[in-house]
């Protein structure tokens, strides 16, 4: 599909939204819709956004598939959020419809090739955090009293993965001695 690869080269999605707390930006899927929705008319083509709840273990996951068509051929691409267990000021309607949102957003973002530019890989290369300025490492995820979910996901990818160790998280976190021991039993 030529067109999606047009697509690809043409859609910008700067992150301009900003977590004052954490001091990161970020893009959200309702920005990702809006800049692509113009570059689907023009190429006749259409977007679906679905999800799946899937269970692994004894956890429940959306799993967000993206699919982009010309009619004739489509592209898939698929990705996973996990529902936390307890999420503070929310109800389960709520907590389920962030991890789609999350899910979503990262589907979205591989079928059109947006990049992720603070990712957790990056974390091993830059300086360590003083420890005022550091938050905590925090699976809640409001991003009020320590990161915010979406990073924290990331970070277990990484440890999961390899490519950070866990005794590196406090170089840039505050990390609960319950917390660091949930890294150390991934790897």
């Amino acid at each position: 599909m030529n067109t999606l690869a047009t697509i690809q080269a043409a859609l910008k999605v700067p992150k301009n939204r900003l977590n004052s707390f954490s001091k990161f930006k970020y893009r959200n899927l309702e920005d990702i819709m809006e800049a692509v929705k113009p570059l689907l008319v023009e190429h006749g083509l259409t977007l679906t956004l679905t999800d799946d709840l899937v269970q692994i273990g004894d956890r429940y996951y959306i799993k967000a598939t993206a699919r982009i068509s010309d009619g004739t051929t489509e592209q898939v691409t698929t990705a996973f959020a996990r529902e936390p267990e307890i999420k503070k000021g929310m109800d389960e309607p709520q907590i389920t419809g962030t991890a789609s949102s999350y899910a979503r957003k990262y589907a979205l973002a591989g079928l059109l090739l947006l990049d992720d530019a603070e990712d957790i890989d990056s974390m091993d290369n830059r300086e360590a955090a003083k420890e005022d300025d550091k938050i905590w490492l925090d699976e809640g995820g409001d991003g009020v009293k320590g990161t915010t979910r979406e990073t924290f996901i990331k970070v277990e990818e990484a440890v999961k993965s390899g490519r950070v160790k866990p005794a590196d998280l406090r170089k840039h976190y505050k990390v609960s001695k319950q917390t660091m021991q949930y890294f150390e039993s991934l790897i």
